[in-house]
């Protein structure tokens, strides 16, 4: 036999149902958080970067790894060969999304200054994902390009031979991931 709760003699119980209307404004909150919780997750998205020296008339290069499951972990380096007086710092930075399998290798000089460095080389290249996109500029923010002063090949951006070298501003490769990889 069930007996219903009865307050202690003499003290009354003032509980109330909640109205429909908590409900939904409960429901409303568990529902946009977790839309936030989704939409902000860093699951979905991750940056690395790493700065590094160019030391002229040396050849470098720099490497940067990336994990960022379900895509396969890989690396994005960037080599080269510059000449003039100074060592610069530069900055790598790469970025790779999950949802869609694309990952972004950019470098560039620290805090967006103009390079003295005259590269004569230069070659970037993101694991084996297919290359999508490109970007390469030089100090004046002018396009470099492809087929004349870089070649892009299945999964490496290079200066091309015919290039006379130059100041770079930044080079940057956008790829996709071959298990996301469709007709593009």
């Amino acid at each position: 036999r069930h007996t219903p709760f009865r307050p202690p003699r003499g003290e009354t119980c003032n509980r109330t149902s909640p109205s429909d209307e908590t409900i939904r404004m409960a429901f409303l909150t568990v529902l946009v958080f977790s839309a936030l919780l989704v939409l902000l997750s860093p699951t979905l998205a991750k940056t690395v970067s790493k700065e590094f020296v160019i030391h002229p008339n040396a050849p470098g290069d720099v490497s940067i790894p990336l994990d960022t499951p379900p895509v396969p972990p890989s690396t994005c380096r960037f080599t080269w060969t510059a000449a003039g007086a100074t060592p610069e710092k530069w900055q790598a930075t790469v970025f790779g999304d999950v949802s869609t399998g694309e990952m972004q290798c950019r470098v560039g000089r620290m805090g967006g200054m103009d390079s003295y460095l005259m590269f004569t080389e230069f070659e970037m290249a993101v694991g084996e994902s297919k290359v999508t996109e490109v970007d390469v500029r030089d100090n004046e923010g002018a396009a470099l390009r492809k087929g004349e002063e870089f070649s892009v090949d299945k999964h490496m951006l290079k200066s091309s031979a015919e290039w006379s070298g130059g100041q770079l501003q930044h080079v940057s490769v956008t790829t996709v991931s071959p298990t996301f990889e469709t007709e593009l």
